[in-house]
């Protein structure tokens, strides 16, 4: 997602190249948009809502990152669905005291 962002059209690849394939030509940054919220979405169906252990990936980190991505791309509408969907899960919240995130 940081290359469409910076960059715009990039190269997509979605299997494993051999030398020859390794020339990859750039594909529009809408097909590999599309291909981002796509894999975010098969990663939320397929993830845990939590583990008991911290450090994995989750349904709710999948949806975020979602979120993310559209709102960079100013897909109102889907970010807002993503976003609320996170929400929807009821297991995040604002940390209690904002000035202690800067404090050691």
């Amino acid at each position: 997602s940081d290359l469409i962002t910076y960059f715009g059209d990039v190269p997509l690849i979605t299997k494993a190249q051999t030398l020859s394939e390794a020339f990859v030509k750039r594909t529009p940054k809408s097909e590999v948009l599309t291909q981002i919220i796509t894999d975010f979405t098969e990663a939320a169906s397929a993830l845990p809502v939590s583990y008991s252990k911290a450090g994995r990936a989750t349904k709710g980190a999948a949806l975020a990152y979602k979120a993310k991505i559209l709102l960079y791309n100013e897909k109102w509408t889907d970010a807002a669905q993503a976003a609320k969907d996170v929400m929807d899960l009821k297991l995040y919240d604002f940390y209690p005291s904002y000035s202690d995130l800067f404090t050691e």
